[in-house]
């Protein structure tokens, strides 16, 4: 929803509608190499980095799911290990 003062805004509750509502398509995300990101998706899965996202490459995920696969990834720049990364995975 949108107010007079602050065009283009949604309210708290829509935002927190929209963080956890499957609405982004998992095939229309590319890693920081520009590839797809369902490239890493088994490798991830493999070395249990996302307990919440379904097998298979054609699914939605949510913003919050949106938001721990960019630190995945952003991890995964920095060539920062797997044993560490699973570590951040248990602490979130």
């Amino acid at each position: 929803m949108t107010n007079d003062t602050n065009e283009g805004l949604i309210d708290i509750v829509t935002f927190h509608q929209f963080m956890f509502d499957n609405v982004v398509p998992i095939e229309d995300i590319d890693d920081f190499n520009d590839e797809p990101i369902t490239k890493m998706l088994p490798y991830w899965r493999k070395n249990d980095l996302l307990p919440f996202i379904p097998k298979g490459l054609h699914f939605n995920i949510s913003f919050a799911e949106l938001i721990w696969i960019r630190i995945l990834d952003t991890l995964r720049k920095f060539s920062y290990p797997v044993e560490k990364t699973r570590k951040v995975c248990d602490y979130f």
